[in-house]
């Protein structure tokens, strides 16, 4: 079993090519970028001694820290003529709840003390939306974790 404690980043691009008035086809370009703090709560199974193996499931509950809208004006060449930033951190549904499953190796030292690598992929149960943000949509996040960590043993 294990708890972590994870600053997430989370987010996604829209690309939309609109007609100026003059016809000629101009873009926008939109990141939309979320920051968590994350709590982790995990359960799984090691296999091995030294060098060990390892796979876990398990829970993810969020907080939204920030949230923000970065907008860019472009032209049909790529040249970027405007920009905005924009704060929806009030507008974003604040709790995330999400499944993780993840699988690894290591090593351990002396001391409990071990040394790990790990890939993950979480999905939200939960939902980003609300009827004041996207309400007709269902943004649930999603992602894949890389894990290179160092990992204390309070019991032996």
């Amino acid at each position: 079993m294990g708890v972590d404690l994870i600053y997430n980043q989370r987010g996604f691009t829209d690309n939309v090519t609109i007609m100026d008035n003059q016809g000629i086809p101009t873009g926008d370009k939109s990141k939309y970028k979320y920051d968590y703090i994350s709590i982790p709560f995990k359960t799984g199974y090691n296999i091995g001694n030294t060098f060990y193996s390892f796979a876990n499931i398990g829970l993810i509950p969020s907080l939204l820290v920030n949230a923000k809208l970065f907008s860019y004006k472009i032209e049909v060449d790529g040249k970027v003529i405007g920009s905005d930033v924009l704060d929806m951190t009030n507008e974003v549904t604040k709790f995330d709840l999400a499944g993780l499953f993840e699988i690894g190796g290591g090593y351990k030292f002396k001391n409990g003390y071990w040394l790990y690598s790990s890939i993950g992929y979480q999905q939200s149960f939960t939902t980003i939306t609300n009827s004041e943000y996207f309400a007709n949509s269902k943004i649930r996040l999603n992602g894949i974790n890389l894990t290179v960590g160092l990992k204390y043993a309070l019991t032996k």
